[in-house]
């Protein structure tokens, strides 16, 4: 039965109009928020900097930026957090005020405790599909992601109808 070592329990959240704010303006925040958009989560963005398209998204309004760092008090009334930030300092602050709040909370590059992993995930017509290495090996876990999308996109025969 001890099939989870880990003890992570998958989960497709409705994030519609819940408030959800992304610490860090690069590439990876903005892949995240890609995908946020799509849930129709109101998000919030705040770095410094942002990329091009964080900046499009902003001026066409599909999310909030705030450029400037990062303070103390930034995840107040927030469903959902995610720092993608290089700086661990910053990632570890943000991550304090998460446990003190009670706010799930997302750390890119794992250089502090955050409570849930995002999988490489997918979705198509009436399916979605989640796949997660455990935070071990993201590579890999999109790898077997793009095989299962490629077999899902192949034609059914008629006995699979």
């Amino acid at each position: 039965m001890d099939n989870n070592p880990t003890g992570l329990y998958p989960i497709f959240l409705h994030l519609k109009n819940r408030r959800v704010v992304m610490i860090g303006g690069g590439p990876v925040a903005e892949r995240k928020v890609a995908g946020l958009i799509l849930s129709g989560a109101r998000i919030k963005v705040i770095s410094p900097d942002f990329t091009e398209q964080l900046s499009v998204w902003g001026k066409q309004g599909k999310i909030s930026l705030a450029q400037r760092p990062y303070q103390y008090g930034d995840l107040q009334g927030t469903t959902l957090a995610f720092t993608a930030t290089n700086r661990s300092e910053i990632n570890q602050a943000v991550s304090k005020e998460a446990e003190k709040e009670g706010i799930w909370l997302n750390v890119a590059d794992q250089s502090s405790p955050g409570n849930f992993i995002v999988p490489a995930s997918f979705s198509e017509k009436d399916i979605a599909v989640a796949v997660s290495s455990h935070g071990k090996n993201p590579a890999l876990a999109a790898k077997v992601r793009n095989r299962i999308r490629d077999f899902l996109n192949q034609p059914l025969s008629s006995q699979d109808r």
